[in-house]
């Protein structure tokens, strides 16, 4: 069985080497002394030079055996500064997709956008029922007067006797504003004076609106007279325009002709008085 040396023959053993060098003057022994050569046990710290020997020159059980217990931890230290970013990393791959998560409160809402362009014209729907008749409207005002209308007749001659007299013409009218006109002449046989009275009336006018009264008188070489009659007035219905004549002579026999007789209305748009 081989017998290792212990440390302090190592040491033992290193120590005699040097002696027996410094005795031969820088030469070396003719043989060296080996842990062979030293007896286990012999070798005591007093034959080892203080602090010659190093962590190295022991081994490791002995050098396990010299460390100390473990002592407490000592307090932290300060932070130090901050040191500087690093330089950002490579992207990492995508994750896998979470779960959904719950529904967030609605928004609130955002501002109307532009109106976009007008759709197309849909199909025409059915046709509604008929509304209830609305009130009747304010009247409008009166609108521009239209083209005048012209109404005419001549009829046939007339014989009036004495004390007698007759509607000489008439028109029927519309309601409406009226500008009418009657012409006639007037005649007799005998050149005796013989009054005579003719009128136009219109509608139910009061006798401030007749037309102007003639009297037309026969005497001397005079036979026959002419007569111009006019009057305007208002017809809130329809009604009529007439020429009277009459008669005013207390002779039966007496009779005047009228012939030539002509009479028109005239339908206005406004009948102004003054």
């Amino acid at each position: 069985m081989r017998v290792v040396p212990s440390s302090r023959t190592i040491v033992l053993g290193v120590a005699a080497t040097a002696l027996a060098v410094s005795f031969s003057g820088g030469a070396l022994a003719a043989a060296l002394i080996t842990g062979a050569d030293i007896k286990d046990g012999t070798i005591t710290t007093a034959d080892v030079r203080n602090e010659t020997l190093k962590v190295q020159d022991i081994s490791p059980t002995a050098r396990e055996s010299l460390r100390g217990q473990q002592g407490a931890t000592g307090p932290a230290g300060p932070q130090g500064e901050r040191g500087a970013t690093g330089a950002t990393g490579p992207q990492g791959p995508t994750g896998a997709t979470g779960p959904q998560g719950e529904k967030g409160a609605t928004g609130a809402a955002g501002a109307t956008g532009p109106q976009g362009p007008q759709g197309l014209t849909g199909a025409t729907g059915a046709t509604g029922a008929t509304g209830a008749q609305g009130p009747q409207g304010p009247t409008g005002p009166t609108g521009p007067i239209g083209p005048s209308t012209v109404y005419r007749v001549s009829p046939a001659d007339v014989n009036l006797a004495g004390g007698g007299g007759a509607i000489v013409a008439s028109l029927s009218l519309p309601a409406g504003a009226y500008a009418v006109t009657a012409t006639a002449q007037l005649g007799h046989s005998e050149s005796t004076f013989q009054p005579v009275l003719c009128r136009v009336q219109l509608g139910s006018e009061p006798a401030s609106q007749y037309g102007t009264l003639l009297q037309s008188a026969f005497s001397g070489n005079v036979y026959t007279v002419p007569l111009t009659l006019s009057q305007a007035g208002q017809l809130t219905g329809p009604g009529t325009a007439q020429l009277i004549c009459l008669n005013n002579s207390g002779d039966a026999t007496d009779v005047v002709k009228v012939d030539r007789i002509l009479m028109w209305a005239v339908r206005v748009g406004n009948l102004v008085t003054q």
